[in-house]
């Protein structure tokens, strides 16, 4: 019975193996198809920051357009493509709050939407972060729904907006009903589409373009190029 015995033992053994096999087998083709399922900026933004600069020819007609929060008169303008259900654009607000406060009157903030999904609530949250912008309170509305990014699903946007010291809330709930504010949504859609922008945060600096979160020291230096050729035009 003893050689029996240790023959099971050994049957139970490569089955034990066998079956890990096919399991982590599995796990490896479930990963490979969530991967091909993600929107491609959510793949492409883990190392979207080796990305070069890319020049374009209308980027002071891209930053003319937008919501602006800073000096409108400042030299440089820098323009961000964002999306609030984006992660990195979160994260990328405390570099643009710091590079404003290093250069107040040097730098103003350019926002212009790029919801990835239309089917989630990223499209929503634009066009009341517009309505917003109508009662100038966009940039503490923005600072609001970043904080609530991870339950952005169960947020009341007009007690959102309330609490981001927008005053007139009936105002409020008429624009996110009406058209001129999704028109506006819209219209960063297809500036975004035209420039060949398929993740957030996009950074547009004159008339270079770069993807992903960008160092401090990098938009410094865009913004000391971009001074010095407007001195020189």
């Amino acid at each position: 019975m003893t050689p029996l015995l240790k023959l099971s033992r050994v049957d139970a053994l490569w089955g034990a193996l066998a079956l890990a096999a096919v399991l982590a087998t599995a796990a490896f083709a479930r990963e490979q198809i969530a991967r091909a399922a993600r929107p491609a900026n959510a793949v492409g933004r883990r190392t979207i920051n080796a990305i070069e600069p890319r020049t374009i020819n209308d980027g002071a007609r891209i930053a003319e357009a937008g919501i602006i929060v800073g000096d409108s008169a400042a030299p440089v303008r820098v323009v961000e493509f964002l999306d609030f259900e984006c992660r990195y654009c979160q994260r990328f607000q405390r570099t643009l709050a710091e590079l404003r406060a290093r250069h107040p009157k040097g730098v103003a903030v350019v926002y212009r939407h790029f919801p990835i999904s239309r089917v989630g609530y990223s499209l929503p949250a634009a066009v009341a972060a517009e309505c917003a912008a109508a009662q100038g309170r966009f940039e503490s509305f923005a600072e609001l729904l970043f904080a609530a990014q991870d339950t952005l699903a169960r947020v009341v946007l007009e007690a959102a907006a309330l609490q981001a010291g927008v005053s007139d809330t009936a105002r409020f709930r008429a624009c996110r009903a009406g058209p001129a504010a999704r028109a506006r949504v819209d219209e960063d859609i297809r500036a975004a589409t035209r420039l060949g922008i398929t993740a957030t945060p996009t950074v547009l600096v004159a008339d270079q373009l770069l993807v992903g979160e960008v160092p401090l020291e990098k938009l410094e230096l865009l913004m000391r190029t971009a001074s010095k050729e407007r001195r020189v035009r």
